[in-house]
């Protein structure tokens, strides 16, 4: 069954497993990437056989993790072939049959196969739809790296610098480094844990939040130049098209944190940027803070949800008419 707490049943499934498939929301950030690649490289020095199967797309920024390149960036016949033989498959960082991507019907497969040899380890809020029977949901913490920590620590299975690095790289990316409401005392107690372990703190707050390459820095100038405000300056969003990325020779994984930094802006509670995916599709990061609960706004769209402060959804409209109904739906925060 799915659970609140770490249990014992779950924790007997990972000790028992032989060949283990990892498995991330699609387009995976530094939680979701982290924590399955934590966990491989957990698994591997354990003697067992485990791979991380991801979409085709990870950011540039990410591709430094510690057994990136063990990566499957694909789905073949052959790692659906490897899906069908595991005799465990957890779902990590998301529990939406939706953020799931390329691998949900292949998922959907394996959960019709045998349902008790599929789990989800996650720290969303649960939705509406669950498909999992077994699992670990717990939104008290700060991100899924933070609960593989625990995971590993009742497994009784060491840290070693890798693992380490992987799992503090999705702390401090979940915490915006340590700054969000969700660092808890117990976060930071397991932050040290990690450096400890040998986690760099330096190299990940370079690689992580560097500002990027120079059309990057430039991208955010042209970008910082056309924020709109409304509500007396308590909200601010970006309008993004496709074709400015284009002319700067960069792709959409150049927008990473940019809605992070909107949100510091003086007198600013809720923050958005709208990127336009296709003519006919917008893609939307939100981020809040005072008390704002933006994820209620996100989950009103196809495949929205996220944190109470963090979320990000797809709105089925051009740029424009999706900005206007995203600010619609915003003004009932400030009722």
């Amino acid at each position: 069954m799915i659970e609140t707490t770490l249990s014992p049943a779950l924790v007997e499934m990972i000790r028992s497993s032989q060949q283990v498939a990892l498995i991330p929301h699609e387009r995976p950030d530094a939680d979701a990437l982290g924590a399955t690649l934590g966990l491989a490289l957990a698994l591997t020095t354990e003697g067992k056989v485990a791979r991380v199967l991801v979409g085709e797309f990870v950011q540039p920024p990410l591709r430094f993790l510690p057994g990136f390149a063990e990566l499957t960036l694909e789905r073949s016949a052959e790692s659906e072939a490897y899906l069908v033989a595991c005799d465990l498959t957890l779902v990590c960082d998301t529990h939406e049959p939706t953020l799931l991507g390329q691998w949900l019907e292949p998922l959907r497969r394996a959960l019709a196969k045998d349902a008790d040899a599929v789990a989800v380890i996650d720290h969303h809020r649960p939705g509406a739809e669950l498909i999992f029977s077994h699992g670990w949901i717990d939104p008290s913490y700060s991100s899924t790296c933070e609960m593989m920590l625990a995971a590993l620590e009742r497994l009784g299975w060491p840290l070693d610098a890798p693992i380490a690095n992987n799992l503090m790289a999705g702390v401090m990316y979940d915490t915006s480094r340590f700054t969000n409401a969700n660092t808890q005392p117990r976060t930071l107690a397991n932050a040290a844990t990690l450096v400890g372990a040998g986690a760099d703190v330096v190299d990940l707050n370079g690689q992580l939040f560097s500002l990027g390459a120079p059309d990057e820095v430039r991208l955010r100038g042209e970008i910082f130049a056309s924020i709109q405000l409304a509500f007396a300056g308590r909200y601010v969003w970006a309008l993004i098209q496709r074709e400015t990325l284009d002319r700067l020779g960069l792709d959409e994984s150049a927008l990473s944190g940019l809605t992070n930094d909107l949100r510091l802006i003086d007198g600013v509670v809720v923050a958005a940027t709208l990127f336009a995916t296709s003519p006919d599709s917008t893609r939307v990061s939100l981020r809040s803070r005072g008390g704002y609960e933006i994820r209620q706004i996100a989950q009103q769209y196809p495949g929205g949800g996220g944190h109470a402060v963090a979320a990000g959804c797809t709105i089925p409209l051009p740029l424009e008419q999706a900005a206007a109904d995203l600010q619609a739906r915003i003004a009932t925060l400030f009722a």
